[in-house]
C-alpha cells in the first residue's frame, strides 16, 4: 500500500478525521482528553490512533502513565496545509456518521 493509500485509508473514518481536527491546533493532546472530547472508549480510540500513526499522520510520546498525541513532525508544511484543507472539506460535507 502506498503512503497516499495509507493516508486516505486512515482518513476514511469520520472519527479519525475528528481526531485529526483536534490535533490540528498544533498542540499535544492526551489519550483520555481525546476520548472525552469525542466520547469514544479507550479500546476504540487506541485502534483509531494506531491507524493514524501507521499512516504517518500522528506521533505519540509517553509521559509516565499517560500518552500524548500530536500531528507528526515528519509532515511538511504543504502536507499539513493539505491535511487541514481535506479536514475542512470533509467537515463541511459530512451528512452523518459513517
Amino acid at each position: 500500500m502506498s503512503n497516499v493509500d495509507k493516508v486516505m485509508s486512515a482518513l476514511s473514518k469520520r472519527v479519525r478525521r475528528d481526531v485529526m481536527r483536534l490535533l490540528a491546533d498544533g498542540g499535544e493532546h492526551r489519550l483520555f482528553e481525546l476520548m472525552d472530547k469525542l466520547d469514544i472508549p479507550q479500546s476504540n480510540m487506541s485502534r483509531h490512533l494506531k491507524k493514524l500513526k501507521l499512516a504517518g499522520l500522528v506521533q505519540d510520546e509517553r509521559d509516565g502513565q499517560s500518552v500524548r498525541f500530536r500531528i507528526s513532525s515528519a509532515l511538511g508544511k504543504k502536507e499539513v496545509t493539505f491535511l487541514k484543507a481535506v479536514l475542512a472539506l470533509s467537515e463541511n460535507h459530512s451528512g452523518g456518521k459513517e
